[in-house]
Order: structure tokens, then sequence, then C-alpha cells
């Protein structure tokens, strides 16, 4: 028998390269396609914690066990009884999604055994998952192919796509005022205007945008949006309202963190944890002010409940100003509509719990070592005034002695209460 020649052989392996491709191309891949389809349109009432009809949907185990290896399902589905109904409107899946579920049932339903999928595995129409636009990897867009300068290209370019054209030119003098507005939050000055509009030397306008930028005006500006972002306040809030010790202190090192250019990274790092990282200094202590930044009751009925009302504002004041996100409703359960469970928010918290937690002690208070919610010394308590009493002893005064008379009463000058400190005096 002759052998096939190489045309023959050529044909032989195009057939089964064509049957390869067909077959990979008719079985739809679990991770890429089954796994979002079936998040998002089964997971709201099929999943570990709502069993709904008995049917969890989030394991390979459920699946078989309650779908008949997915014949079941795909029957409900096809006849349009899953999804149920909503407030009396078909919920029926589109027909492209319907023929994914039914090419993957007729090939085996292939499921990793060790696949767990959960509530956030994709967008819904009542809860965004992990696929949400905003929490996607930042990446660096193309810039659109137009002339000027690429800020303008993306302005241009959406322009053009609305059927807009820009403003004309602005004139000097309104240029001015706007970047002082934008970078210093002032107007310019009759005299600096005039130097600005005298200046006609190229490169003027970056001239004007380094001198603003360099302008100690820029750091107070922009400082106040970060500070409004993490709740800043020189004082405590609530019906007292007592001033906070210190915190300026925090106010200025945003503006001189600003002034200064520090890069994001540290400007992060420094706030968060400024006095555990490597090289930590009074300056990078002092950032962590904006952890205690919030509001503080000083009396709270329920210290142990208070305690946790200060994590959730730690905990919410610092993912709203890094992350962007709202997470206050996993305190209690899993976010109702965002991907973040509930033990991610505790997960957060530990980073607080070291603490202390409650308010560092301030005149007129006691001193020692404090109990497990830091409120209050418990151990080696020295109140104030036995500060007062041992400064006085030292001076070789009597304190119960400093008396005088008040209306037929003998007063003493200092608290009666106050006890000599032993150990300062040894």
């Amino acid at each position: 028998m002759a052998l096939p020649g190489r045309t023959e052989w050529l044909l032989i392996n195009l057939f089964f390269m064509t049957q390869l491709m067909v077959a990979a191309a008719g079985a739809p891949d679990f991770n890429r396609d089954i796994a979002p389809l079936i998040a998002k349109r089964c997971l709201e009432c099929h999943n570990e914690r709502d069993i709904k009809g008995e049917l969890n949907l989030t394991t390979h185990e459920g699946f078989t066990k309650g779908t008949k290896n997915g014949r079941l399902l795909l029957d409900l589905v096809t006849q349009g009884e899953m999804p149920p109904k909503q407030k009396g409107l078909s919920q029926k899946l589109p027909d492209d999604e319907i023929r994914l579920l039914e090419e993957w049932v007729e090939s085996g339903a292939a499921w990793p055994s060790d696949r767990v999928l959960g509530l956030h595995e994709a967008t819904s129409d009542v809860r965004a998952g992990r696929d949400w636009w905003s929490l996607q990897p930042v990446k660096r867009p193309a810039v659109p192919q137009l002339t000027g300068h690429p800020v303008d290209a993306f302005v241009r370019a959406k322009l053009k796509k609305v059927t807009m054209t820009p403003a004309k030119r602005a004139s000097h003098r309104a240029l001015a005022r706007r970047a002082y507005f934008d970078l210093t939050g002032l107007p310019p000055s009759p005299g600096e205007m005039e130097q600005f509009l005298a200046d006609t030397a190229p490169g003027a306008w970056p001239r004007l945008i380094d001198r603003l930028l360099a302008s100690p005006r820029y750091g107070e500006r922009w400082a106040r949006h970060w500070l409004d972002l993490v709740r800043f306040a020189e004082t405590d809030g609530y019906e007292r309202d007592k001033l906070k010790p210190n915190i300026w202190r925090y106010r200025d090192w945003v503006i001189n963190a600003l002034n200064d250019d520090m890069p994001y990274p540290r400007f992060v790092a420094e706030q968060l944890a400024g006095d555990e990282i490597g090289n930590r200094t009074e300056q990078s202590v002092i950032a962590t002010g904006l952890i205690r930044a919030g509001t503080w009751n000083d009396e709270p009925n329920d210290p142990a409940d208070y305690l946790y009302t200060r994590l959730e504002d730690m905990v919410h004041t610092t993912t709203t100003a890094f992350l962007g996100l709202t997470v206050k409703c996993a305190r209690c359960h899993d976010h109702k509509f965002d991907p973040i469970l509930q033990s991610d928010y505790y997960r957060i918290a530990s980073f607080f719990w070291a603490g202390p937690i409650g308010q560092a002690n301030q005149g007129g208070r006691s001193y020692g070592e404090t109990d497990e919610f830091g409120f209050e010394a418990v151990v080696n308590k020295t109140h104030v005034h036995d500060i007062h009493a041992t400064i006085l002893h030292l001076m070789g005064i009597d304190h119960e002695a400093l008396s005088y008379f008040h209306q037929g009463r003998k007063e003493t000058l200092t608290d009666v209460h106050g006890r000599i400190i032993r150990e300062i005096c040894a």
C-alpha cells in the first residue's frame, strides 16, 4: 500500500487540528464563562448562607446534588422559571447565556472540585462584584492622538465625542487669577498680577505655576481638602467640645508634607504607621494623628461599646480616605452592595486594636496603668492633686495646713485628698 504523500499528511493534520479547535471552542471554560454567570444570576438566592430551595450553587457538591449535574438547572433556565419573576416580570436569561450553560452541561459540566464560588465573584443587578470597574487595577490609558498637552488631548477627545467645541482661549489675566485661586486659594495682589503680565519672555506661565507651588499658601490651601477627608477638628465635639491638645501638630504635618512634595506612599505610610515604620522620626509619629483626629466622648455610658465606636471611626476614615470605599455596613454583616465581608472589616479593625484606643491622660485626670480599654487608670493611680501636694511638701510646706476662713468656715487651699507621692520624695 502506498504511503500518503506530503499533501495527504497535511490534510490529515489539518483535519485533526480543526476538530480539536472546534472541541475547545465548544467547551466553555468554568472560571472564565460559567462561574461569573452563576454568581451573577443564581448566588443571590442559592449561596452557602441563604440556601433557598435546598440548592447551594457555591460548590461542586451542592451543584451536582441539587441539579442532577446541571440537567435540572438547565431545564428551569430554559423554561424561564429561573431566575424567578420579579414584580411579575420575567427574568429569563438572554439566549447567549442559556446557550453557554447548555454547552457546558452537554460537555460534562466540568467544575473543579476545590472551586468555591462567592457572592462577589461577579457584578449582579443588586451588588458590585470583584469585577466592578472601580476595583480594577489602575492602568495607564493610551493618549488620544491629538496635538497639544496630553491632558488637553483627553479633554478634546471627549469634546469631540459629544460634538462640542472648546471655549475661547482665556486672557493672561484670567489664567493668572485661576491659577492663584486653584493653587493658593487667594487672589493675586495687584503687584503679583502686574509682574506676571509684564513677563513676556517664553515660559512665563510655567514660571508662575512653579512660583505658586513653592508658596507656603499652596500647602495650606490643599491641606484643607485632606483634613476634611480625615474628619480633622481641633475640638472633641459633643456637648463640652473641649480642645484637643497638640492636634495642630498633625494639621501642620499635612501642610508641610504637601509643601515638601512628599511621595504619596510615604504620605500614606506615616499616617497609618508612623510610629512603627523603620527610621521613624518625631514627625512620622505626629503623622499618626490622623487616627485620633475624630470626635471623642470622654464620658461614654458604656466604655466597652464605645471602644467599637472608636474602632469604626478609625476604620471608616482609613477606608474612605485611602480606598474610596465606605465599609460601615460590614461592621454588623457582609456588605449588601460591595464585595466587603464582615470578616474583612474586623481584619482591618484589628490593626487599630493595639491601642490604647482610649484618650491620653490630661491634667485634672488620674495617671497610671489603665484598664483593658485605656479609659481609666486602675494601677498606681496618681491624681494631679497628689502632684500638687508633693510639690508643696518638697518646698517644706504642709499642704493640709494651708487654709483660710470663709463665711465662718475653714477652707483649705489645696485638695485635702491629695497625697504625697513618696516615690518622688525618696
